[in-house]
C-alpha cells in the first residue's frame, strides 16, 4: 500500500477532512517522503522531535531510520484524532470527559472529533472552564511527555527540547534545566491569531487575554526571545544555542 492509499484509508476510516480555511493538506507522495528522509541525513542514533505529524505517514518512515522519534502534536493538539498509532480508548475517554467537563452535550462533538470552534468559545470566555480543560489535557499529555523523557534521559543526546505552550501551568518546567519564553508585541500577536485562525480581532483578543502576559514569561523563564522580527529572532536563537553549549 502506497502512502496515498494509506492516507485515503485513514481519512475514510476516521471521517477526517482537511480544513481548507486553514490551508490544511496531506502528504501523499512517496517520492517526497523519500526526498525528505534522504536530505535529512538521519541515522539510528538521532532523536527526532516531529512537530505537526499530521496523519503520521512521515512518522512511520522516520521510525525506520531513527531509534527515537517523538511527535508532540499528536500528544496534544490532535488527541481527538485516531490513527493506527493512537489508542482507541484514549480518544474515547478524551471525548467523553471533555463533554462532561465543558458541560456541553455530545452534539458539540462531530464525527467523534472535537468541535474546536465551539470548544474555544467556551474556554476562552470562561477561565474556570479553561482550567478544567487544561487539567484534563495535562492528565494525559504530561504523563506521556514524562514517559518519553524517562525513556531518553540516559541516551547520549546533547539536548532534549520540549515545545510546550503551558509549560509552567503543567509544571513541566520542573523537569527543564533551561527555559525559553517567546514573546511578541500585543498588536503583532492579534494579527497573527487573526490570520492563522481566521478570527475577528475581538475573538483573537479574547484568546490572548486568557493567556499569561509577556511579563509572566520574562519573570519565570531563564531567557526570552522577542519574536517580532525574523532576522532578530534567528540571531537570538543562535546566541542562546551558543550559551547552552
Amino acid at each position: 500500500m502506497n502512502v496515498y492509499e494509506e492516507t485515503q484509508l485513514i481519512l475514510h476510516k476516521y471521517k477526517i477532512q482537511a480544513n481548507k480555511s486553514l490551508g490544511q493538506n496531506f502528504l501523499v507522495d512517496d517520492n517526497v517522503i523519500d526526498e525528505i528522509i534522504r536530505s535529512s541525513n538521519i541515522d539510528k542514533q538521532d532523536l527526532i522531535i516531529e512537530i505537526g505529524p499530521g496523519l503520521g505517514v512521515l512518522t512511520n518512515r522516520l521510525l525506520k531510520e531513527a531509534n527515537n522519534v517523538i511527535d508532540k502534536l499528536s500528544q496534544e493538539k490532535n488527541i481527538s484524532i485516531e490513527t493506527n498509532n493512537f489508542k482507541d480508548n484514549f480518544k474515547e475517554t478524551i471525548i467523553e470527559e471533555v463533554s462532561n467537563k465543558t458541560k456541553k452535550n455530545k452534539q458539540d462533538i462531530k464525527n467523534n472529533e472535537l468541535d474546536r470552534k465551539k470548544l474555544a468559545d467556551i474556554v476562552f470566555l470562561n477561565r474556570a472552564e479553561k482550567e478544567k480543560l487544561d487539567g484534563l489535557t495535562f492528565e494525559y499529555v504530561v504523563e506521556e511527555i514524562k514517559k518519553e523523557l524517562e525513556a531518553n534521559q540516559n541516551l547520549d543526546y546533547q539536548y532534549i527540547i520540549l515545545d510546550v505552550p503551558l509549560l509552567f501551568e503543567s509544571k513541566l518546567d520542573k523537569l527543564c534545566d533551561y527555559t525559553i519564553g517567546v514573546i511578541a508585541p500585543k498588536t503583532e500577536k492579534i494579527k497573527r491569531i487573526c490570520k492563522r485562525d481566521k478570527l475577528s480581532k475581538e475573538k483573537a483578543l479574547q484568546r490572548l487575554n486568557s493567556q499569561p502576559n509577556d511579563e509572566f514569561f520574562t519573570k519565570n523563564c531563564n531567557t526570552v526571545i522577542n519574536n517580532e522580527n525574523k532576522e532578530e529572532t534567528i540571531k537570538m536563537v543562535n546566541e542562546i544555542m551558543l550559551k547552552l553549549q
